[in-house]
């Protein structure tokens, strides 16, 4: 389904952005991280919150705005929009999950898409990012909406 040149999905394709290949620890595994130590207690987290998490730096990711998809394993796996795409994998989104985010009202889809980044790279499946830029925000909710429709990817699947 996937190629070197793109992710076709219908008359569109996505182009190859990035691998999203999480930071290592000392031994040559993927590093692993809560962001809000081991007493949860106070608080209750969200059903994505629990962690583990990981860190995936990018760099020269452009600030566009489009639809993006994740594969893993070169299935696709993710689906949605952004109108800045370096901050979406930036590190206040994707890339670090930190604890405000892992709470009731914080952003649950970010933990959890770095949560199965996490578990696909410890299972030795490589992610990959693929993107398709959209300016206009109706054509934009259009195409990622007809994108999940056509490739039913996993992680979009599941409530969080």
């Amino acid at each position: 389904m996937t190629s070197a040149a793109g992710i076709p999905v219908g008359p569109i394709a996505f182009v190859w952005v990035a691998g999203l290949r999480p930071e290592l620890d000392d031994d040559g595994r993927p590093a692993e991280f809560t962001p809000y130590g081991h007493d949860r207690s106070a608080r209750r987290l969200h059903a994505s919150g629990a962690g583990p998490f990981c860190q995936i730096r990018l760099s020269g990711i452009a600030n566009i705005a489009g639809v993006y998809l994740i594969t893993v394993g070169r299935r696709p796996t993710y689906v949605g929009m952004t109108v800045d795409l370096a901050e979406r994998f930036g590190p206040r989104r994707y890339g670090t999950i930190y604890a405000r985010s892992c709470y009731p009202g914080g952003q649950s889809t970010n933990c959890h898409v770095n949560s199965e980044l996490l578990v696909a790279a410890k299972e030795g499946r490589l992610a990959d990012l693929w993107f398709l830029p959209v300016r206009e925000a109706n054509r934009r909710a259009r195409i990622e909406q007809a994108t999940v429709g056509y490739l039913q990817p996993t992680w979009n699947r599941i409530r969080y």
